[in-house]
């Protein structure tokens, strides 16, 4: 549980949701979560990656293409920089209710439904029901709850990053290590998010976990496949988007051109975030194209 914790607030704003969270599609992309960025005066290439935050160890692969354009590189660009010693503690933070709160989020819910929530946890990590109000969701925020209810959804005790398997790599060579934006600017995605669509699926996923455990199993099928497409399909109808607002992402993306931009000129950089922000009209890899690069799938 500890080990989950960790990962969990390590990444917890750059981790299960925003790496399916969509704008609209524009075009069928080619499978691929491997994608090469060229031209418009750039000396060398760079690449884009597209993570899963959080996956099982026995559907976690890294392909020969994937290590051929990291070597190619000569900086990493994550969400955020995991390098940063102070981030875990920052997340954790985040992750709490204030106590400054004049009405906590389990105010709101009925007996019923803190019943259900109370069962599931204690039935999924093996708690009991007065530990898990009182250490559980008496001191976490709601979207720390929320999360560490799809974390749940993993089967798998002990689950692999691709973000800090992929730091580790650019530490053990020497990389340069930078995050696109700063942890306030994800926070700010959680604490614009609709309450009550976050209750509501609080509550249904404790009511009926078997229905996100089979949306998190085809998710992992589609990302293994390089599946864009069906990723897109999968979560355009998910609580998720509804709660977050498709302009916070469309923000964050047309945000990190500039940045992407500046590293490009300077070096050839690999850039690894949530698969979720390469789709769309306003993903980055239309964002990129529209800035006149050349952006193509590697296979």
């Amino acid at each position: 549980m500890q080990k989950k914790l960790t990962f969990l607030l390590l990444s917890f704003f750059a981790l299960l949701l925003s790496p399916f969270l969509f704008a609209s599609d524009k075009g069928k992309l080619e499978n691929s979560l491997l994608w090469e960025v060229s031209g418009n005066g750039l000396e060398e290439s760079s690449y884009l990656f597209g993570t899963i935050h959080m996956i099982c160890p026995d559907d976690y692969f890294w392909s020969e293409a994937f290590e051929n354009a990291f070597q190619q590189c000569k900086q990493l660009f994550l969400e955020l920089d995991l390098s940063d010693p102070e981030l875990l503690s920052q997340a954790q933070t985040m992750m709490m209710s204030s106590s400054e709160d004049d009405e906590k989020w389990t105010d709101k819910l009925t007996e019923d439904q803190l019943n259900s929530i109370k069962g599931y946890f204690s039935k999924k990590m093996g708690l009991p029901e007065n530990m898990v109000e009182s250490q559980l969701l008496g001191r976490m925020s709601l979207t720390g709850v929320y999360q560490l209810m799809i974390l749940q959804s993993l089967t798998c005790q002990m689950p692999d990053s691709y973000d800090m398997n992929i730091l580790k790599k650019a530490q053990e060579a020497n990389m340069e290590i930078h995050g696109l934006e700063d942890l306030e600017v994800q926070l700010a995605v959680f604490k614009n998010a609709d309450e009550e669509i976050f209750i509501k699926s609080v509550v249904e996923l404790a009511q009926d976990p078997s229905k996100s455990d089979e949306t998190f199993a085809k998710l992992i099928e589609a990302y293994k496949e390089q599946d864009l497409n069906t990723l897109h399909e999968l979560i355009v109808e998910s609580p998720d988007t509804e709660a977050m607002g498709s302009a916070i992402l469309e923000d964050r993306n047309k945000n990190w051109i500039p940045v992407m931009q500046e590293a490009m000129k300077k070096m050839p950089s690999f850039f690894a975030f949530g698969a979720g922000h390469l789709s769309g009209e306003v993903g980055i890899i239309q964002l990129l194209k529209d800035q006149g690069y050349t952006v193509k799938a590697v296979k």
